[in-house]
């Protein structure tokens, strides 16, 4: 986040959602009145990456953002997340212990990534990838007019983007 500000945010207003992992409908009810309240009429892309790039896709096409940016998306919540089901998972991030169960993993069931967005697509991926298998989500947009697909060969689950720098030139 901090390197997109320091990039972007003397163009654009940078804002972050900090959604929680396994409150579907709390997400969806706090996204829609942030929405309602300081987005609607403004112009925007969203963007996000791993489960982030998950949520920006699915919210971007309930609110028909007309760009968004998608770095290596999950595009199966529950496949992905109950690979981590039983372990000790601990959030540096949000500073709180995570618990998978099955009962939090089937909340994500009703929501899915569709192949139809409203809008234009920028999808970045990485090849060595070590949380998913980016081949899922490559044939998944692949060859889609909506969406421009970028395939990097290194980078892990989460990209660091000084090492890409000459891409985002």
């Amino acid at each position: 986040f901090t390197t997109m500000n320091q990039r972007f945010g003397t163009q654009f207003t940078v804002v972050g959602y900090n959604y929680h992992y396994f409150d579907i409908r709390e997400n969806c009810l706090q996204f829609d009145r942030f929405y309602h309240e300081a987005l609607q009429g403004k112009e925007l892309i969203f963007a996000g990456t791993s489960l982030g790039g998950f949520w920006a896709h699915v919210l971007g096409a309930e609110y028909r953002v007309p760009k968004a940016i998608l770095i290596n998306p999950v595009m199966d919540p529950v496949a992905i997340l109950s690979t981590f089901k039983n372990a000790h998972n601990y959030s540096e991030k949000r500073k709180e212990r995570i618990i998978i169960t099955r009962e939090k993993l089937d909340r994500y069931r009703p929501l899915s990534i569709s192949r139809q967005y409203p809008g234009r697509r920028l999808v970045i991926l990485t090849r060595n990838d070590d949380v998913q298998d980016f081949a899922i989500a490559a044939g998944f947009f692949k060859h889609r007019p909506d969406t421009e697909l970028a395939v990097f060969d290194r980078g892990g689950h989460t990209i660091d983007f000084n090492t890409h720098a000459d891409a985002m030139a």
